[in-house]
Parts: structure tokens; C-alpha cells; sequence
């Protein structure tokens, strides 16, 4: 049983935590050991607590009930804090919450089983049980329920919860071929007009061959690097491999990075991995966009994404000096692995335009480099 010094005494360290990410939002220096540590020594505070029945005039019990709730948060910003380096002590995180809260005090847990295992899914059990869990979260919230009369700070949050929840639904849905049509009315539930078309969305879609006029600003190659090279590339940059750790991918504390090199590489420079793939690419690209040749920089990055974490649309530029936008003569992507995902989707909408007119949805191939202007 937890004393109400204890529960006052983790509850101040939670708010601590709290106030240390909501601080570093805005600086860039977020500490994340130093929060996980907070976190731990909380839940080490309150790991006695056994959940009971009690009755309303029951102090003690109230405080029971506080440290329930408590603990369950805590475990919830700690699985988050930790899911992009172990995506399995978070998922236990997730459960051990949501069994310390019941009714709308599962809302949240529901939602991070959920979007994580939406997130890892590999088959379509996977799919179903994530599903399961989002619906189990939107009706524990009550989303769409107008009989609720309350009008306070925590039902605007179990309410927030709950629609985010159907956010993911929704997208689980438009990526299911068989749900097409629950899709649709899910959709337009949450007040959408439009949705990307099922070919963009969907993992599996017709295969994309080698041309060299596909169209005018769009190409790819096939067989685009030598085996050798595609081996050597392929366990470089392996799920396992170390240079996602050593990089943090996916931490919160180091958001978009990549590499930026002078181009045409130095020849005084020894050849690596890195520049043999780049001279490479380049030799397929410039065939078809001789406008490369006048290339000063190359700039690479990689990316390891589970089937449903797919990427999100953007423009490639950058800003010269807060002014000026420049972007890339041309942008390349090569698939090492394409045993998962989705298609990359290429359109001819820029910065200066407010829609597209025509979009090319390139279907992963091992080995295959898309390359468009």
C-alpha cells in the first residue's frame, strides 16, 4: 500500500517529468535518460500498490485510486519515450497500463496498443488485433456519443484520445482492400470530403519496369547497382544493423538527418560503400536528366520503415540563408529490401502550384532505383 507522502511525493516527479519535455520542446535539448530515469524512480515509488475495491469514503482508497492512475501514465510517456529503441518494452509498458485503469481511464493504453501495433503489424492477424483495439478505444471514449452532459478537462482529453483513435482506424481500413467500403464511411464520419486513392495506399499494387521514357520527369531503373554492391549495401543498413542506433533513428531527441558530400566526389578520395553507390546512381540518373551534370552537392540518407510507418508526402528543398527556397536538381531512391511497404508516390505538384494534375505510384523492387526531377 502507497502512503499519500508517497503518492504526493511521485506525482511531483511526474510533473517534473512532464515540465522537462514540454521545456525542451522549444530549446532542442531534451534529456531523454534523465526523464526515463524520473520515470523509473516513480514507478519504483508506487510498484507496491495493489488495485482493490474501495468505497467512496475511503481516504486511503482515494489515494489507491490516484496511484493507479498515475502509474498507468507514468508507464505511458515511458513507452513512449522508449518505443524507438525497444518497441517490445513499450508494448509491455502499454499493457501493464491498461490494466491499472478501467472505463474511460483505458482510453489511452487502448490507443498506444493500438497505433504501435498497427505500426509493427507483419500479417493480418496482426492488423485484426490492432483494429480490435482502436474500436475498443473509441468506445470506451464515447466518440460520437452526444449523452454525455459533462463539460471538463478530462473528458476533452478522453474525447481527443478517442478521435485520435479514429484516425488510425481509418488508415488501417484504407490500407485493407477488403475494407474499402468501411473506409469510406469511416471517413466521412470524421468529416473527410477526400482520401489518397487505394493504388497509393495499398501494399500491393502491379509491378513498375525498367523504362527509360516513362514520363518527362519521372524514371527507373532496375538491376540499378552491381550485386556485390547491393550485398554489402544491404547488410549496412540491415534492421539490426548498428547504424540506426548509433544514429538514433527514430529518437525523439534527433528528428530528420542525412549526409551532404561535394559532388563530383574528390577522386583523391578512397572509395567506400557510400561513393560507390552515389557514382553509381548517378551514372543511371544523368542518362536520362543530363541537367545533373552541373550537380555541385549530393546529399543521402536511409531509412528502415515497419509495412504501416510509411512516409509522409513532402518536397525536397531547403532554405538558403531563412530566404530563399532551392531544390535538388533531381531526387533519387533506391529500395535495398521490398519484402513490405507500400508504393512511393511522385507527383507533379510544387511549392508554387495548389494541386497535382498527374501522380506516378513506383511499387518497391530489390534493387530497383526510382529517380524524378
Amino acid at each position: 500500500m502507497v502512503s499519500e507522502a508517497i503518492f504526493m511525493e511521485a506525482s511531483t516527479a511526474f510533473n517534473q517529468a512532464v515540465d522537462i519535455l514540454d521545456n525542451a520542446g522549444a530549446e532542442q535539448s531534451l534529456n531523454v535518460l534523465e526523464v526515463e530515469e524520473l520515470l523509473k524512480a516513480i514507478l519504483d515509488l508506487v510498484k507496491d500498490s495493489k488495485k482493490r475495491k474501495i468505497s467512496s469514503s475511503d481516504s486511503q482508497g482515494e489515494v489507491e485510486t490516484g496511484v493507479q492512475l498515475l502509474r498507468s501514465r507514468t508507464r505511458l510517456l515511458l513507452g513512449q519515450l522508449i518505443e524507438w529503441r525497444d518497441a517490445d518494452e513499450a508494448e509491455a509498458l502499454y499493457s501493464a497500463a491498461l490494466k491499472d485503469t478501467d472505463g474511460e481511464g483505458s482510453a489511452e493504453p487502448l490507443l498506444e496498443l493500438g497505433r504501435l501495433g498497427f505500426k509493427r503489424a507483419t500479417r493480418n492477424s496482426d492488423l485484426e488485433v490492432a483494429r480490435e483495439r482502436l474500436e475498443k478505444c473509441i468506445a470506451v471514449a464515447g466518440v460520437g456519443d452526444d449523452n454525455d452532459d459533462d463539460d471538463d478537462d478530462d473528458d476533452d482529453d478522453v474525447e481527443s484520445t478517442g478521435r485520435e483513435a479514429s484516425i488510425y482506424l481509418a488508415r488501417l481500413l484504407c490500407q485493407s482492400p477488403e475494407h474499402n467500403s468501411e473506409a469510406k464511411r469511416h471517413l466521412a464520419s470524421l468529416g473527410y470530403k477526400y482520401r489518397l486513392s487505394p493504388e497509393v495506399v495499398l501494399s500491393s499494387g502491379p509491378p513498375c519496369s525498367s523504362s527509360t521514357a516513362q514520363s518527362p520527369f519521372v524514371y527507373t531503373f532496375d538491376d540499378a547497382l552491381p550485386l556485390p554492391l547491393l550485398e554489402q549495401l544491404q547488410k549496412a543498413f540491415d534492421s539490426n544493423s548498428p547504424f540506426w542506433h548509433e544514429h538514433g533513428y527514430g529518437s525523439p531527441t534527433t528528428g530528420y538527418f542525412s549526409y551532404q558530400l561535394p559532388f563530383p566526389l574528390p577522386r583523391t578520395t578512397k572509395p567506400n560503400l557510400l561513393s560507390l553507390t552515389i557514382e553509381r546512381v548517378y551514372q543511371n540518373a544523368v542518362l536520362q536528366m543530363p541537367s545533373l551534370k552541373e550537380a555541385k552537392f549530393c546529399e543521402w540518407w536511409a531509412h528502415s520503415r515497419h509495412h504501416n510507418d510509411g512516409h509522409s508526402l513532402h518536397y525536397d528543398y531547403i532554405l538558403s540563408d531563412g530566404k530563399e527556397t532551392r531544390h535538388p536538381i533531381a531526387s533519387t531512391v533506391t529500395y535495398l529490401q521490398a519484402d513490405c511497404g507500400g508504393p512511393t508516390l511522385v507527383t507533379d505538384q510544387t511549392m508554387d502550384s495548389p494541386l497535382s494534375t498527374v501522380g506516378f505510384a513506383v511499387s518497391p523492387g530489390v534493387n530497383r532505383t526510382l529517380c524524378f526531377e
